[in-house]
């Protein structure tokens, strides 16, 4: 089946897509590029299996973030919230080719430690707090340019100049975090298991748009040519999911009718270049069109749609296929393909299911990403079944059992640790099949009440 399956996707290849990003098997996962990322570095002690004790929570992150869109300039304040909750007179917290220019805690500038290899820092707090206090630590800082990074992948904050000739239109920068990138474009505590709310204010040039997570709650037009962006997410969120992208982009809304009160409606928001829009080679209009639909379908399965919002992020050059930031997708312009559509409805579905399994509950260490990763596979059945019928479904299932010849016989749990990265088809498409062997087993009225 594999080989049936990339003989379908290399025919695709050749009709639809430009040399510089060919689909593949690789991108027929939304992030298989990060398997790549999370195994190819050394991992801090708050990246393994057990939770590192540490003594406070992390309640709110506030950032400041301008970006120079002529280059990949980026600079930063970073104001982190935090309850203390067992006596501390440090904070270790994750950092990764940042320059600090100012720290206060409280007010107070402190001095900090630094960890390089651990891709940590410790805050030397003032004084001894106690179980109950909150701190405010505050962070100035610049992304240092020249802090070594690969080309393609591991930088958290990617920039692209424009060069039509390569297909990118316009000036881009944008965030990919999943799963310990975030350190590398804002100082935070960078582990799945802790979440917050978060503010994202975005600086960027006129002319250029700024999306990020939550609601926009403000865009203030700044004395130095300069229109900043103010996003607001108060539902939870942990730092893998966070994002800012930035271009001159276009956008258009669509609106899912809540299934529980028709009369309400979220805002689907859609951020692309303007000739995508609409246009005969990438349709975001086409590509995105069943998205209030699928909304609808997995409110129905699994409950309310459980954000303010919902959305996509268009981006190239972009090493992955799509990434389920907290109420902003990042996807690769190649799923717009107008040539190619509808191949990519069942990926967007994945990335909305990530809403909800992924984004709502996630997984509390990174040896559990298959929660993540096979509940939204599974839920592209879901999709195919209730939307199209059962027949459609099974073509899915089939198409997805590509780990039978014996390759993939791992435990979908904890791949690290039986010799393979991270990402891979265990954790999506065989997850995704122990899911659909549950439901089998149990029926459908115990499955779905589960």
């Amino acid at each position: 089946m594999k080989i049936k399956l990339f003989i379908l996707v290399l025919n695709f290849t050749f009709q639809i897509i430009y040399s510089q990003e060919l689909i593949t098997e690789k991108l027929i996962w939304e992030k298989i590029g990060k398997a790549e990322t999370f195994s190819s570095r050394s991992l801090s002690g708050t990246e393994n299996k057990a939770i590192t004790f540490k003594p406070f929570d992390v309640l709110h992150y506030k950032l400041d973030a301008r970006l120079a869109m002529v280059n990949a300039g980026f600079e930063g304040t970073m104001n982190m919230r935090m309850l203390i909750t067992n006596a501390a007179d440090s904070l270790l917290l994750h950092s990764v080719g940042l320059n600090f220019t100012s720290l206060t805690v409280n007010e107070i500038p402190v001095a900090y430690d630094t960890f390089p290899s651990n891709e940590t820092f410790s805050v030397r707090l003032p004084r001894v707090f106690t179980a109950g206090e909150t701190v405010k630590v505050n962070i100035d800082y610049v992304r240092d340019l020249t802090y070594p990074r690969p080309m393609y992948n591991k930088q958290g904050y990617y920039w692209f100049a424009k060069d039509t000739a390569n297909k990118i239109e316009e000036n881009i920068g944008y965030t990919m975090s999943e799963p310990i990138d975030a350190r590398m474009w804002m100082p935070c505590y960078d582990d799945p298991s802790d979440k917050a709310t978060c503010e994202i204010n975005a600086t960027v040039p006129v002319g250029y748009e700024a999306g990020s997570n939550g609601l926009l709650v403000g865009v203030i037009n700044n004395s130095d040519s300069t229109v900043t962006f103010k996003w607001r997410e108060d539902l939870p969120i942990t730092t893998y999911l966070m994002v800012i992208s930035a271009s001159k982009y276009s956008k258009f809304s669509q609106y899912y009718r809540r299934i529980t009160n028709p009369s309400d409606s979220i805002e689907i928001i859609n951020y692309m270049w303007q000739m995508d829009s609409a246009g005969t080679t990438w349709n975001a209009r086409q590509a995105f069109s069943k998205v209030p639909r699928m909304m609808e379908v997995f409110s129905t399965i699994f409950g309310e749609y459980p954000f303010a919002k919902y959305g996509h992020a268009v981006a190239y050059q972009f090493y992955y296929g799509g990434m389920e930031h907290q109420t902003l997708t990042t996807v690769h312009r190649g799923w717009l393909s107008v040539v190619a559509y509808p191949f990519y409805d069942d990926w967007i579905a994945h990335e909305l299911a990530h809403q909800w399994w992924g984004n709502l509950v996630t997984c509390k260490t990174w040896p559990d990403i298959w929660l993540n990763e096979g509940f939204a596979t599974h839920s592209e059945f879901l999709w195919r079944e209730f939307n199209f019928g059962i027949q459609s479904r099974n073509e899915l299932l089939k198409r997805y059992t590509m780990f039978n010849d014996g390759s993939w016989r791992y435990a979908i749990y904890d791949p690290q640790s039986q010799g393979i990265p991270l990402f891979t088809w265990n954790v999506y498409s065989k997850a995704a099949w122990v899911l659909h062997m549950l439901r089998y087993l149990v029926g459908d009225t115990v499955f779905f009440n589960i």
